[in-house]
């Protein structure tokens, strides 16, 4: 007899530590999962601002965009110029015949490669040739 009670305080004594020891493993849990909790919602909000602050720049560049489309007239005039292209176009020459149609070949050339106006006389100008030089000179 003297065996069962101690084998009945052996058992009270496990089942108090075992009830102690999930009570500490319960606390921590708790504890653990306030911290998440916590975490989580830091990263919640630093996610939220994150998403407006892409919302806003989304915003700015289509409003941009809009603008940029209704002010220019020239679908050109957001490239830059002298972009490279895939087809390589010269500059016709000018000789002093045919007039119109060399006025044709310059305006689509400026148009294919978006040339800004300051520019377009420049390059035209150096496109004349040795008969027509004196006359430009001379305007």
């Amino acid at each position: 007899m003297a065996e069962s009670s101690t084998f009945a305080e052996l058992q009270a004594e496990m089942k108090q530590h075992l009830q102690t020891e999930l009570g500490k493993f319960l606390d921590i849990m708790d504890i653990r999962d306030r911290e998440y909790a916590s975490r989580f919602a830091k990263l919640e909000l630093a996610s939220a601002d994150r998403l407006d602050r892409i919302e806003t720049a989304v915003e700015s560049l289509l409003q941009k965009s809009t603008e940029s489309a209704h002010d220019g007239s020239n679908s050109y005039s957001s490239r830059p110029p002298f972009q490279v292209r895939n087809v390589k176009l010269e500059f016709p020459w000018f000789d002093g015949k045919h007039a119109i149609e060399w006025i044709f070949k310059a305006e689509q050339f400026f148009e294919y490669y978006g040339t800004p106006d300051a520019d377009r006389l420049t390059i035209a100008a150096v496109h004349l040739d040795q008969t027509v030089v004196p006359w430009y000179q001379m305007m």
